[in-house]
């Protein structure tokens, strides 16, 4: 039988409807292994799964505490068993969608690390008059300048270079790389909206935490460095 039926979404009726029948086959099921086949029919149907489980799953728990309070009738035996089969699947379920966070957590991390620069590139990074003492290209000219943004000029390398090492050197200083709040594929960025860029955030444990935004971006073949201490109502969302 289909537990399942083919439709876009189930009416909470017709949820109710078809999980009173999926019990009542499970529950007078010939034995626990025929029961256990029952329900599986219905978890590998799974189109509407999770608005019949809504009513599936308290009638299994009932017959759980029914089994723990001396029940052994076949019918209760029967539910036990499904529920089981759903405890089982439940854990199952949970660990792997924790491994697959994990593994897209670790994926974003390693895409948003960028190499470390070479030694010239590295050293273009020499002068400590930007904000919060965030050091600057050697030949950066000042753009824009008020009390939480400081943009500059540069000539000194490329937006990918001197991202990435604006990126070491700031955790070298003792920042925070917040990879979950950064963009650093500039390709990306460029297809999103309309200018070639890398946005990095960076948090430093003072008290209050101090948090800045640097962007690097590319127009009219120009590149532009953009500093800006960001607030809480500032900050972009991961």
């Amino acid at each position: 039988m289909k537990y399942c039926p083919d439709v876009a979404i189930l009416s909470d009726d017709e949820a109710r409807e078809i999980a009173e029948q999926l019990l009542h086959d499970i529950a007078n099921a010939v034995d626990v292994d025929a029961a256990v086949n029952i329900y599986g029919l219905f978890g590998d149907d799974g189109r509407d799964s999770m608005a019949i489980n809504l009513h599936v799953v308290p009638a299994l728990t009932e017959a759980i505490n029914r089994y723990k309070r001396g029940d052994r009738s076949p019918q209760t035996l029967n539910l036990v068993a499904a529920g089981k089969v759903y405890d089982d699947e439940r854990r199952r379920h949970d660990g792997q969608a924790t491994a697959n966070r994990q593994r897209d957590a670790n994926e974003r991390r390693a895409a948003a690390t960028l190499p470390a620069p070479s030694a010239g590139v590295a050293a273009v990074l020499c002068d400590r008059s930007g904000l919060l003492d965030i050091p600057l290209p050697a030949d950066a000219e000042v753009l824009e300048r008020s009390d939480t943004v400081h943009r500059y000029s540069t000539r000194a390398t490329t937006v990918m270079e001197l991202s990435g090492a604006y990126q070491h050197q700031m955790i070298a200083d003792g920042w925070t790389y917040d990879w979950r709040c950064s963009e650093v594929d500039a390709d990306r960025t460029l297809l999103l909206q309309t200018w070639y860029h890398t946005s990095q955030v960076f948090l430093r444990p003072t008290n209050p935490v101090q948090c800045v935004n640097i962007i690097v971006e590319s127009r009219d073949e120009a590149i532009s460095v953009q500093i800006q201490e960001l607030f809480d109502e500032d900050m972009p969302e991961p």
